[in-house]
């Protein structure tokens, strides 16, 4: 058994509250299961023989050939998820969200953490296996979680992300490279950052998780203070992940500094859906239910272009 220091053990009850009825709250209004794996498809046919069940008598091919066959089919393996978590340095900006742990409010981290042991709580309450990989980060422990379902397997997830501090840079096309190889038949990878990097720095990774056909999944955390540039004043700009800092006076540049927020975002949703990524803006300052109904296709989400109130 885990021995969980104090206060790494208020921020799991923390996470799982918020995670817990986030879901539930979800969960309260779908009336039909959305189970990701339970899948069934047309393998193939065979002769009939007796004893075979009609129902998968094909009749289209009786009519033409008059020939009695079934149709055989194969249930698809359940889908394991891998959760990949940026914690970088950059996530440690950002007005925040009300749904982050009480020491992480002002950041976008704060936001990424409690989005990412909600999505695992969903995935659990579905029996989806699901795992964790962090890239960037402080104090968790180290290591690649596999997925799995249960509850002792949660308490590994949320205790790990609860021990978890923003710091480093990212690496995502590292982190997306490591990740390939264990990547089974029916996998699923979602990845929850800002995507603060050139994109051409993890777009090859793309191309190799897609050569395994593993399925994409980008939540693209957002904070209004970052993409906004709604201040008056001079200001110096910084990054946590290190640089030279860039002083900026908002007179005068607010429609260049738009502008080069859209270009890159168009760059970011561009690289990703060329590699068939599904792409999810996902802003710190927005109720995080919204998120998980993009995610199960219960609404449209404000999109990443223009900034939502």
């Amino acid at each position: 058994m885990i021995a969980w220091d104090p206060d790494v053990l208020s921020r799991i009850r923390h996470l799982h509250l918020v995670a817990v009825q986030t879901v539930d709250g979800l969960l309260h209004g779908v009336h039909r299961s959305r189970r990701v794996g339970a899948n069934i498809e047309f393998a193939d046919y065979k002769e009939y023989t007796p004893g075979d069940n009609l129902r998968d008598l094909d009749w289209r091919v009786l009519a033409r050939s008059d020939r009695l066959v079934t149709r055989r089919y194969e249930v698809e393996t359940e889908l394991a998820c891998t959760l990949l978590l940026d914690a970088s340095g950059d996530l440690s900006t950002g007005r925040g969200s009300p749904y982050a742990l009480p020491e992480l409010e002002g950041t976008k981290f704060g936001f990424a953490v409690t989005l990412t042991a909600t999505l695992a709580w969903f995935l659990h309450k579905h029996q989806e296996p699901v795992g964790l990989a962090i890239f960037g980060g402080q104090g968790a422990p180290t290591g690649y979680i596999p997925p799995r379902s249960g509850a002792n397997h949660m308490g590994r997830i949320f205790g790990a992300l609860a021990s978890l501090r923003p710091g480093g840079q990212a690496d995502l096309g590292k982190a997306l490279s490591a990740l390939g190889p264990r990547m089974r038949r029916r996998s699923l990878v979602a990845v929850i950052s800002d995507f603060m990097e050139e994109t051409d720095t993890w777009t090859p990774a793309l191309t190799a998780l897609a050569r395994r056909r593993t399925d994409l999944v980008a939540l693209h955390v957002m904070d209004r203070a970052e993409l906004a540039l709604d201040f008056e004043q001079p200001m110096i700009f910084f990054s946590p992940e290190g640089g030279e800092p860039v002083p900026v006076d908002p007179v005068g540049v607010a429609e260049e500094f738009d502008a080069v927020r859209r270009d890159w975002l168009r760059e970011v949703q561009g690289a990703l859906s060329a590699h068939r990524g599904r792409y999810y803006p996902c802003w710190t300052h927005l109720p995080l239910e919204l998120v998980l109904r993009q995610l199960i296709g219960g609404v449209r989400a404000p999109g990443a272009l223009d900034v939502p109130a």
